[in-house]
Order: structure tokens, then sequence, then C-alpha cells
């Protein structure tokens, strides 16, 4: 069992930077054990200082996430109907910490002008279609599972905003109800130890408040944007039965890119 240098000591939120109290421990990795942080102000619930993530992150997927493609299919139907609804529909998207490329090339055979970055991860699946926080603009950006991941949250979203020009941010993760989540959350996640940051609904309000953006919220879907959208209407989209089968619906008149990337690509020489 291992431990950072300063896991006793009076933490400051990493979000809000509000005093926290440590209000228990879990093992991770089957080895570390982990205080864990509640602030009071914004309700996020933190780690320790993951001093451990070099090992978490061995491999950057999980290897016992065998609902990764599952998922990615469900989120592409609702990121469609999204940016259909939010009227972005032909613009420029960057899929933040999108992994192997997944999400982005399942966007782009949807027809959308879909972009990867991930500085951690190698791109498999979109290659060609990188994209550049630092040198492109972009009218929305993903982040799929990857709030959970992150040590400065707040930071993290306002940096990409601000090199993007982004309005708009379509993202998700599990939410937990009242002070804490139960013992046995799944969303824990202690055998990968790469789950860091555990969120309320309040905390995603006050992520709002400081990006001067709206809140949408529904099961684990999360949307700040400067656009009005219909609450009743977000939610229904965020059901992904109905997003299936309204996504037809919000796509038309976009051309998938299979081929044409694909030619694109080959005169690139690629």
């Amino acid at each position: 069992m291992s431990g950072g240098a300063n896991g006793d000591r009076q933490r400051h939120c990493r979000l809000c930077g509000s005093a926290v109290s440590a209000v228990f421990s879990r093992r991770l990795l089957r080895r570390h054990d982990v205080r864990y942080w509640h602030c009071d102000q914004c309700g996020l619930l933190q780690t320790d200082a993951p001093w451990w993530l070099e090992e978490a992150y061995h491999s950057p997927i999980a290897e016992r996430d065998t609902g990764i493609v599952a998922r990615n299919l469900e989120l592409a139907d609702i990121a469609a109907c999204l940016l259909a609804a939010l009227g972005h529909k032909h613009a420029a998207c960057l899929d933040a910490a999108g992994g192997y490329g997944l999400f982005t090339r399942l966007m782009r055979d949807r027809g959308f002008d879909y972009y990867w970055w991930d500085p951690h991860t190698q791109n498999l699946l979109a290659r060609g279609f990188e994209g550049d926080p630092k040198a492109n603009r972009y009218a929305v950006i993903s982040a799929f599972e990857v709030l959970e991941h992150l040590t400065e949250p707040l930071a993290w979203l306002r940096g990409l905003c601000a090199l993007t020009g982004c309005k708009t941010i379509i993202a998700s993760t599990e939410l937990y109800r009242g002070r804490l989540p139960p013992d046995d959350w799944w969303y824990f996640a202690d055998d990968t130890g790469q789950h860091i940051a555990f969120y309320q609904r309040r905390t995603l309000e006050y992520i709002a408040g400081q990006l001067g953006l709206r809140l949408y919220s529904k099961r684990n879907i999360h949307v700040w944007t400067d656009r009005p959208l219909n609450r009743t209407r977000f939610e229904l989209l965020c059901r992904p039965a109905l997003a299936a089968a309204w996504s037809r619906v919000a796509r038309a008149g976009l051309q998938p890119r299979v081929w044409s990337d694909s030619e694109l690509l080959a005169g690139r020489g690629g």
C-alpha cells in the first residue's frame, strides 16, 4: 500500500479553491489507499492529488471496458440530435480527449465536421482528422467520459473554450445525489484508478456560472452552451432509444463522409 506525500494535509478544492474535508478512503488498483475529499461549496468529490496515474494509465482505455463501442454508438446518436437542436449541425466540432478516435469517426460517418484531439492517446480510427485547439476554431467541444479523469476540470474546460472560441460543450459523466455517493457506487472504478473527480448537479451549475453558459443536464448527458434549448426537448433527446430514432432526422441534409474522407486522404498521399 502506498500514499502521496501530502495525503494527510488539509486540501483545497481543485475546482473552486474552497476548503475541503476528508470523508473516506478507498483502495485503488488493489494496492493504493487513497483519501477522498468533499467540497461543500461546489459539491465536487475528489481524490488525493493523484500520484498513481502513471500506473493507472498503462493502457489509456481500461482493459475491462467492454462497453466502449456500445456507448460510442449511443453517444453518436445523442450528439447528432443535440447538434441539430442547437443549430450546430454544420459547425466544426472537436472531440476532446477523444481516445482512439471512434467517436470522431462515427460522427464523420454521419456527415458532421468532426475532429479528434487527445494528447495522451494514439488516434487509431480517425487518422487524418486530428484537430488542434491552439490553431483552429470550433463551435462545439465534446468531452465524453472525460470529466471524471480531470485533475483541474474547470481550468481544463476554460482553457479549451479560450483557445477554440467554443461556446458549447457536450459532456458525459455520472452524477451522484446527496452529500456523498453510496459506498458501492460503481463509478468509483477502484480497480482502474482512473476516476479522480465526481460531480453533483450543483457542481455542473457552478461550472456553468464560471464559464458564463447555460447548463442542461439529464441522466449522464450535460451541455453547457450560450444557446437556448427547450429543456423538455433536451431531456427527450438524452433518451438513447429516442435519439436513435431521431438521429436520422437530425442528419437530414448531411452527406456521410466515409468515401469523401477516403478520397481526401488519398489526395494527401495518406
